[in-house]
């Protein structure tokens, strides 16, 4: 299994480029009836809107390209628990970044998001060859599917705006299911592959 990767990628890629984000001062609410979740984003900085690509189903980022911010949305991993997706996350990154090094996974815990929905946060600290970085993640189960939402910054910048953002995931939009079939679900809601970009994301076996 490999995961799409082109998020953190795109993350590390602009990682010198950063400005200092002293504090979210402007949350901006985004919904996805197709998917079925909405998020609330920092809007002041995160102003570049950069469509659906692979599985991802939202991507904004500054102008610079720091901090950046990314929700995938893929099948759920048989046999998974939900706290097991940190470890997931975590180990497919080296697999799929060149010069990746992962330092920490840290302030893991089971929450719950304000929908009452349950999620798995975590941070990762890293760096990719001279940049090193930090993230917050959370992941929940809807249904069949694995909703990851990830943000990234410089090492220099704060975790707490990147937290605030991450952990503002509600579970609770109802899925428009004309939308959800034209974003690649086939009709009984399941995950199918077609020429859609989003709903691939899938991860690699540990070694």
């Amino acid at each position: 299994m490999c995961i799409d990767s082109f998020f953190i990628l795109y993350v590390c890629s602009n990682a010198g480029q950063a400005e200092k984000l002293v504090s979210v001062s402007k949350l901006e609410n985004y919904e996805d009836k197709a998917i079925g979740f909405s998020i609330d984003y920092d809007a002041d900085k995160l102003t570049r809107e950069m469509g659906d690509f692979g599985s991802f189903v939202f991507r904004r980022a500054s102008a610079e390209g720091m901090p950046s911010l990314g929700i995938t949305a893929g099948p759920y991993p048989s046999g998974t628990t939900l706290k097991d997706t940190a470890g997931l996350v975590s180990s497919a990154l080296p697999k799929m970044i060149p010069d990746c090094l992962i330092h920490n996974v840290i302030n893991q815990q089971l929450i719950e998001l304000k929908d009452g929905s349950k999620a798995n946060y975590f941070e990762i600290i890293m760096n990719v060859g001279e940049s090193e970085l930090i993230s917050a993640f959370v992941t929940a189960q809807k249904n069949d599917r694995l909703i990851v939402l990830g943000a990234a910054d410089n090492q220099d910048e704060s975790m707490e705006n990147l937290m605030t953002m991450v952990k503002s995931l509600r579970l609770d939009v109802k899925v428009d299911e004309a939308a959800m079939m034209a974003r690649g679900f086939g009709k009984d809601g399941k995950f199918v592959r077609t020429n859609s970009p989003a709903f691939t994301l899938n991860y690699p076996n540990p070694d």
